[in-house]
């Protein structure tokens, strides 16, 4: 068991950094929404949903549908791999964030985008829509926010374990 130690060790390592990764990536994705998409909604139109929204959304939701259930599964071997120890909160943190983000999209601004993506013929419904979707999508943003903040943790009482 000794010789086998040091790769499940790297396994580990590269787990936890997958998880961290998606997390850094998902974080800075929702900032960047709400920093800089958030202010060009205010003009968004019928005629320019399609580039500004309708575009960008489909190819985030194409990728993030992908790589967010892996970081769930890994998030979760952080967790059961940190059992027994105080980083195991920071993993269980880090999964509740990523199943929050997760929950909200699918449960809650995934139903917008399909009305959105399927032609919304009235100005008014449309900003209605926006305004809704961006009030939904801050809940996401507090969600991949507690994610990134639970690695930073987690990583950070790693070091100072490993120092001791």
């Amino acid at each position: 068991m000794n010789r086998r130690r040091p790769f499940v060790k790297w396994l580990l390592n590269i787990n936890n950094a997958y998880t961290f990764f998606i997390a850094s990536w998902h974080m800075g994705l929702m900032i960047s929404v709400v920093l800089f998409w958030y202010p060009g909604w205010n003009g968004l139109t019928i005629n320019t949903t399609q580039n500004s929204f309708n575009i960008p959304a489909q190819i985030a939701t194409k990728l993030f549908v992908k790589l967010v259930p892996l970081a769930i599964t890994t998030s979760f071997i952080m967790i059961l791999s940190e059992w027994k120890t105080p980083l195991r909160w920071p993993a269980i943190f880090a999964l509740t964030g990523l199943t929050g983000a997760s929950i909200t999209a699918k449960y809650f601004l995934f139903p917008i985008n399909d009305i959105i993506y399927a032609g919304v013929k009235d100005q008014a419904e449309l900003t209605r829509l926006l305004l809704k979707w961006m009030s939904l999508n801050n809940w996401r943003v507090f969600f991949s926010c507690l994610t990134w903040l639970s690695m930073i943790i987690f990583y950070s009482m790693k070091t100072e374990r490993q120092t001791k």
